[in-house]
């Protein structure tokens, strides 16, 4: 006789529903948000906001590209410690042995790796989003130049996801404390120095996906590559790694379909990228270098003053605080030999200039992509021509007289310092009686220092004066 033995309902194992895994995914989820080690990236992201925004925006104007470029800037530090972030804290949980809190759940090692994944990817992209909010506020209402490049701004979110899933993938294979060097260094290891040593490859390089995008309004080179490439590029590798971390948890035929589906992704978005045929440039050369001796037509002038200054119509709100500055540093030599008669200021015309010796002109381009700090490229650029094609100090290209007279001058628009590899500084700079001089010619008044330049412009322009010349 068989004996029968029945398990009553109420004790009857159940498989879990779908609905009861996702809500409970939905759960561990909303705890990894709060303690899976995402919101350690908010001082970091708003470090580097602040250091970016401090060094990416021109005073005075906003320019949709500067403002692009800006919010591109900023994913790169972003993917870099999304990586180690997540690398840290996958690898924390093993340490400690988080996972014995799940042991008797319905949760499997996979949906542990993707809630930790997506966790700090949603912090990474809520970060990226709350820096381009603001300013794509900003832009809309202030911009003077420019749409947004929408597709320089996207093509950034697949890759902050790559960086997630492949952070918490090494975390949990390497249970160490140096998981997240370990992390970063693989990361470039596997898809940025592959793709950089080679022009033709450079734009898979996952942190410079958009390297052909300037932030300038003059000459600004059109998308070479196709945004859904970009794309598919993108989120093929970061559902690569997704994969590769569930197969690794849990080996089942739809899992390695989904592997193959991310890998043709991948591959058909490099095949779009590489077909455009694009070679990133190891140095920008704006082809709006001229040698003319004029601002382009259509700029915005003022002649009000001694020297005339231009504008690119981007840059029209600047023109007359920029007016006031060149002529300010210049007023004490304007309509001497050699000193500038008109000066075209924008970003990506590329510097130029010329003097015409028969008439006296003389002409500067100032290309504002170097730098936007527009005080300093004046002072550091409209050094009278004459200073710098005449012979000074027995060929020299720094004269110490010369730096005196033109450091004091700048002074009087609020600029106290040189780049360390201006190449007008002489070596004797720092000696305190080079800084004495300086300070007894700043000290002038510029009717004082008119009459005194006035009276030694040919000498000083031929590099003959010492200090004991200057008053």
């Amino acid at each position: 006789m068989t004996m029968r033995m029945s398990i009553p309902i109420e004790e009857r194992a159940s498989a879990p529903s779908i609905s009861g895994l996702a809500h409970a995914w939905v759960r561990l989820l909303r705890i990894d948000l709060k303690r899976g080690g995402g919101i350690w990236l908010l001082p970091i992201a708003t470090l580097f906001a602040f250091i970016i925004v401090r060094d990416g925006l021109t005073a005075g104007v906003a320019l949709w590209p500067e403002i692009t470029g800006v919010i591109a800037v900023l994913a790169q530090p972003l993917i870099i410690f999304t990586v180690a972030i997540s690398a840290l804290f996958a690898g924390r949980e093993y340490r400690q042995q988080t996972g014995e809190l799940t042991f008797g759940t319905a949760m499997s090692g996979w949906q542990r790796y993707l809630s930790l994944a997506a966790s700090v990817f949603f912090w990474a992209l809520g970060l990226y989003v709350a820096f381009a909010g603001p300013l794509l506020v900003y832009g809309a209402a202030f911009a003077t130049w420019g749409p947004p490049e929408w597709g320089v701004i996207i093509a950034q979110i697949p890759i902050l996801a790559l960086a997630a899933a492949f952070g918490v993938l090494v975390g949990r294979l390497i249970h160490d404390r140096t998981a997240p060097a370990i992390a970063i260094a693989l990361f470039l290891l596997l898809f940025t120095i592959p793709f950089a040593a080679n022009a033709s490859t450079r734009p898979l390089n996952v942190l410079v996906l958009n390297g052909w995008f300037e932030p300038i309004v003059e000459n600004a080179p059109e998308r070479p590559i196709s945004l859904l490439a970009q794309l598919a590029w993108g989120v093929g590798l970061a559902g690569f790694v997704v994969c590769l971390g569930i197969l690794l948890e849990r080996r089942t035929a739809l899992r390695s379909l989904m592997t193959i589906a991310c890998i043709a992704l991948a591959v058909a978005g490099a095949a779009g990228i590489l077909d455009s045929g694009y070679r990133h440039p190891t140095v920008f050369m704006s082809p709006a270098s001229r040698m003319n001796m004029e601002s382009p037509a259509g700029s915005i002038c003022d002649a009000s003053d001694a020297v005339e200054v231009c504008v690119h119509p981007a840059f029209e709100r600047l023109l007359p605080d920029v007016a006031e500055s060149v002529n300010a540093y210049l007023a004490p030599v304007a309509g001497f030999n050699g000193a500038y008669n008109e000066v075209y200021i924008s970003s990506g015309n590329g510097h130029s200039g010329g003097w015409e010796h028969e008439d006296g002109r003389a002409f500067s381009s100032i290309d504002l992509s170097v730098g936007n700090d527009v005080d300093a490229l004046i002072a550091r650029d409209l050094w009278p021509m004459s200073f710098m094609m005449a012979p000074t100090d027995e060929g020299s290209m720094a004269d110490t007289a010369q730096y005196v007279v033109m450091t004091a001058l700048a002074r009087q628009i609020g600029v106290d310092d040189w780049p360390d590899h201006f190449h007008r500084i002489p070596e004797d700079a720092d000696d305190p009686a080079v800084q004495s001089a300086i300070d007894r010619f700043a000290a002038l008044s510029p009717e004082e220092q008119r009459f005194w330049l006035e009276a030694n412009w040919n000498d000083l322009s031929q590099g003959t004066l010492t200090l004991e010349d200057l008053p």
